[in-house]
């Protein structure tokens, strides 16, 4: 790549391509004055320079875009841009705005009106129509034009008089296109009432006024009759009555054909009609509930969290169906009553399918229906003495927005599938929480896709009748020593003792310090072989990166906990050690182990003194020394020792210096060989941490 230009330099940023890192507000404020002790690194070098061409560049940006619009380009040896936008503006790079006739250096025909003394060639304007009128304008002067109107046709004068009465005809436009007169008459053998009267009945019957001036009959409707004006006889069925002249106290009457009524007792009423006292009897035969009915109870004062509605059978709960095979989710409609109200349900749902070994299944599901339709608080139980019948249940609402409920997946096969919804609990409703709106409206259906999904009761709530488990050898200890399943997610927030974490294959247990409470792996910051290309769910890169303090507060609470956090420089100093720095309120660094070999703490072999655990330890070599065999010619003098081949190609001292061709020298050295490290044959594996 060429060398940039003047102008390139303003458009590229220092180390764009390459790696920065962040500075601290104090380390920008003060400089590099800590040079020489912690040296800055070059991602900070990079981040200081990269910072300041990105300001360069926004100034040249601006300029550039200004010189731009006047249609001078900037020239690396030119000053001026500014001053030469100010005088030299390009007109036709203006988009909006209006020039100011100051700015304008005459008046010319091509101009628009606003700077115009006058229109070039006047102008007529005329009105027709029903109203006339014409003037000149040519923008000297306004304008004001006098109207005529048309003759509409009709005679001038006056109409009507005592004896004749005016008429008129109005076009669609207000006009009067025709007037008349109509002569007022009398009747052929009398002159009418000088004043109207009005006609009406009162008292026993009662008609309407009606008013009579002589020009007309009169006709009064009867519209009421008071019966208690009559003094004597008995109003008989024929005409409304009961044929009797008294009834019994507390007696009921019935019909007996065109005769008079017969009067019977409470008593007498319930056995004709087959029903039941308030307060309770017995029933012979069988009871079947119509559409829209429905059987519960209501408790509770009749407040807006005071009640509960229990209903029984719902109407519309239940689907059956002697179709050998439906595929689909049940799904269970809850009726308007659940719609724009906060209710704490619980109800029942029972399963009958013709399956070998499968038997019928009760599902005890509750949940938390909000006024948003968004569900909370949710959770199902199946009893059932098979496995296959354990269903995940789903809870969200539906297009017309009616909450709902679903049984099974959408790929659920049925056999001769019978569903009932029973002994429904609905609290903590509005006002007026009843059985008469929690027992209709329900429906239950086979859907084949799901709708607005809110919040889902996996499988995994199977559960036995309470007694079958002494029946099952061994089931009951299990129970109560089994270690629950949880997923990271959803950790208990309280100690229920140790559980299984799913995505780890780990158990856990619960960890109560000053640093940290809550659920932590027995192995959180132990130093892990990676041996996938990601890190795996209980596992945290070990480069030297930051990590949020509330998504691993088990691993900040572990560093704390271990005396494990230092100062950024002196974790800088470290690097290699297994520390932690605490960057801010919110965030902590990691170590980073790269290119670290382990090495188990005890006495070390130089100082006879104990590694502090975590700490690093610079390379070295074992304490050694090489001599350096040089030939000469002739025999042995001084302190120099002869050596001889001993025949297996190992040179050896030769006692007595009959062989002097090679001596030891204190003084020379063997020529430097080998890397920039000393290491074993070794594996890389990616250096994590246990989160």
């Amino acid at each position: 790549m060429a060398d940039p230009t003047f102008f390139d330099l303003f458009k590229s940023t220092w180390a764009q391509n390459g790696l920065t890192e962040d500075i601290t507000d104090q380390q920008y404020k003060t400089g590099w004055s800590f040079i020489g002790s912690v040296p800055p690194s070059v991602e900070q070098f990079n981040k200081v320079q990269q910072t300041t061409d990105e300001r360069l560049a926004w100034l040249y940006k601006q300029l550039d875009g200004l010189a731009e619009v006047t249609g001078r380009p900037l020239a690396a040896t030119s000053f001026d841009a500014l001053s030469y936008a100010q005088q030299n503006l390009n007109a036709a790079n203006l988009k909006t705005g209006t020039v100011p006739v100051a700015r304008l250096s005459g008046t010319a025909t091509s101009l628009t009106a606003g700077a115009a003394t006058k229109l070039a060639t006047a102008r007529t304007i005329a009105a027709t129509g029903d109203a006339t009128g014409a003037g000149s304008f040519d923008g000297s002067a306004n304008l004001s034009l006098g109207l005529t109107l048309s003759p509409s046709g009709v005679t001038a004068g006056s109409y009507g008089n005592a004896n004749a009465v005016p008429t008129f005809t109005v076009d669609a436009k207000g006009r009067v296109s025709a007037a008349g007169e109509v002569a007022i008459g009398n009747a052929a053998t009398a002159t009418k009432l000088a004043s109207a009267r009005t006609f009406s009945v009162t008292g026993g019957a009662t008609a309407a006024g009606v008013s009579f001036d002589g020009s007309g009959n009169v006709a009064l409707n009867v519209t009421a009759l008071d019966v208690s004006k009559a003094s004597a006889g008995t109003l008989p069925v024929a005409r409304g009555g009961t044929g009797m002249a008294t009834v019994a106290a507390g007696s009921y009457v019935t019909g007996a054909g065109t005769g008079a009524l017969v009067p019977r007792t409470p008593a007498q009423v319930l056995e004709d009609i087959q029903a039941l006292p308030k307060t309770g009897g017995d029933i012979s035969g069988p009871l079947v509930l119509g559409t829209g009915a429905a059987i519960g109870a209501q408790y509770g004062t009749n407040t807006a969290s005071g009640r509960t509605a229990h209903v029984l059978l719902p109407d519309g709960g239940g689907y059956s169906t002697h179709t050998g095979t439906v595929v689909g989710a049940m799904k269970i409609t809850l009726p308007a009553a659940a719609v724009g109200a906060n209710t704490m349900l619980r109800l029942r749902v029972d399963v009958f399918e013709y399956l070998d070994g499968v038997p019928p299944v009760s599902l005890l599901i509750h949940g938390y229906v909000q006024t948003t339709k968004a569900w909370a608080r949710c959770g199902a139980t199946v009893l059932a003495g098979s496995a296959a019948s354990d269903l995940p249940v789903r809870f969200g609402s539906d297009a017309a927005g009616l909450p709902c409920i679903w049984i099974g997946d959408t790929t659920k096969s049925w056999s001769y599938a019978s569903v009932t919804v029973s002994e429904v609990q609905a609290k903590y409703n509005t006002s007026g929480a009843s059985v008469a709106g929690w027992g209709v409206g329900w429906k239950v259906e086979p859907v084949t896709a799901f709708e607005t999904v809110s919040q889902v009761a996996e499988g995994g709530n199977l559960a036995f009748g309470r007694s079958d488990i002494p029946r099952v050898n061994g089931l009951q200890a299990a129970l109560d020593t089994r270690i629950p399943a949880v997923s990271l997610a959803n950790l208990p927030t309280t100690n229920i003792g140790p559980v299984l974490v799913a995505e780890v294959a780990e158990v856990w247990i619960w960890v109560s310090t000053s640093f940290y409470t809550g659920y932590r792996s027995p192995l959180c910051g132990r130093p892990l072989d990676g041996h996938t290309v990601a890190p795996l769910p209980n596992e945290v890169d070990a480069v030297g990166g930051i990590l949020q303090k509330s998504a691993y507060a088990a691993l900040w609470g572990y560093a704390q906990e271990n005396g494990l956090v230092l100062t950024q420089a002196t974790w800088e100093a470290r690097r290699g050690g297994h520390y932690f720095v605490n960057i801010d309120a919110t965030t902590f660094r990691v170590p980073d182990l790269r290119d670290m070999f382990r090495r188990f703490t005890g006495t070390d072999a130089d100082t006879a003194n104990a590694r502090a655990m975590a700490s690093r330890q610079v390379d070295s070599n074992k304490s050694h020394a090489h001599a350096t065999l040089v030939q000469r010619s002739g025999g042995v003098s001084g302190s120099q020792m002869p050596v001889l081949n001993d025949g297996n190609n190992v040179l050896a001292f030769n006692a007595n210096g009959s062989d002097s061709r090679y001596v030891i020298t204190s003084g020379d050295q063997t020529s430097a060989a080998g890397g920039v490290e000393s290491r074993p044959i070794n594996t890389a594996y990616h250096p994590r941490i246990h989160g």
